[in-house]
């Protein structure tokens, strides 16, 4: 592909289209992730997603989509976990059956042959957990900030607590998954290639992969084509950003603090962060929990009443605002910022 034709590809994204997260996350996870957002969750409930990117970087990717695409796929959940305790149930079962299955794969087939031999039933059964993954996180979030008639909001109450206590069960398998291509040495392959000639495919496949899902389309880029497109991603986003000192999210854990930010968008800068900084992320996962201990207040560009930050902040009495979807990129590490969580506010002070 040439880079005129990524070019092409800019303009064919819906206007809206940005990062909306970082993951820990290698090539063939990737791929999972972007196969179940073209196919599976369209399948099962009719919210396709018009375009989503994976770009590959520093051992981690970042998650580029529609916020309006996503809104429709949560809002759609949250009014069926509402209406529906029997597929709310079915859908707690299902993932945690595919949180103990992968879980008890990986510990029965710890080799690189093993993986080989069962490559189809494992993809297959990651796709499914992936998919039911989506559905808890983005449906349970949704539903728990859902302005509901008084009738039902016991009904609310009690879903949202099932689907956080899900959530908890299955957040460390991905992790778990990650650690295992690491072992294997396969975390730049697509999925079809972690098959019998994986040795060649080790030695030869490119490293710095990326993959799209364009128009029900899935490509994969070179790093240098997906540079280019994230790049053209970032400068039409940043061109649409108002110039603010204010940033307004979801209030999840009560309080008002003021300090210094610091910015994370890489794993590997976590051990920077001091006491009583502001941390801003996009959004954390389980590797943060030590640092989520010291710090003053949290801001995270996603999430919701049930994300791990919502969750830890709470446990740990912070001062937390979560789905800002800008907040790293309108503030900067050293600014001086004052963190009301009572009103879901972020603001520079001058």
């Amino acid at each position: 592909m040439k880079i005129t034709e990524v070019k092409n590809i800019l303009k064919q994204l819906p206007p809206d289209f940005s990062q909306t997260a970082v993951r820990d996350v290698s090539l063939p996870t990737s791929a999972v992730f972007v196969e179940i957002h073209k196919k599976e969750i369209p399948g099962r409930f009719g919210t396709p997603f018009r375009a989503l990117f994976m770009y590959q970087y520093k051992n981690q990717a970042g998650i580029f989509r529609s916020p309006a695409d996503m809104e429709n796929f949560s809002k759609k959940l949250a009014v069926k976990f509402l209406r529906d305790k029997k597929f709310t149930g079915n859908v707690i079962k299902k993932i945690v059956e595919y949180t103990k299955w992968m879980s008890a794969f990986i510990q029965n087939n710890p080799r690189a042959a093993d993986l080989i031999k069962n490559h189809k039933i494992f993809f297959t059964q990651y796709r499914k957990f992936f998919t039911y993954h989506q559905i808890v996180q983005w449906g349970g979030d949704y539903l728990a900030k859902m302005r509901v008639p008084i009738k039902k909001r016991k009904s609310q109450k009690q879903a949202a607590r099932a689907l956080q206590k899900a959530y908890q069960f299955n957040e460390m398998v991905v992790p778990l998954v990650e650690k295992y291509f690491y072992k294997l040495n396969v975390r730049h392959l697509l999925p079809e290639e972690i098959n019998e000639n994986l040795i060649e495919n080790i030695k030869f496949k490119p490293k710095g992969r990326n993959v799209l899902i364009i128009k029900n389309q899935r490509l994969v880029l070179t790093a240098k084509q997906a540079k280019t497109l994230k790049d053209g991603i970032d400068l039409k986003m940043q061109a649409s950003l108002k110039k603010t000192d204010q940033v307004q999210g979801l209030k999840v854990s009560s309080g008002i603090f003021i300090g210094k930010v610091r910015v994370i968008k890489e794993l590997a800068k976590l051990g920077t962060v001091k006491p009583g900084e502001v941390l801003i992320t996009t959004m954390t996962r389980p590797q943060y929990n030590p640092i989520l201990k010291k710090i003053g207040a949290l801001v995270t560009d996603e999430g919701g009443m049930v994300s791990h930050a919502a969750i830890l902040a709470r446990e740990y009495k912070i001062p937390c605002i979560v789905g800002t979807k800008f907040a790293t990129k309108i503030f900067k590490t050293g600014d001086m910022v004052e963190v009301d969580a009572n009103k879901g506010i972020i603001r520079k002070l001058r």
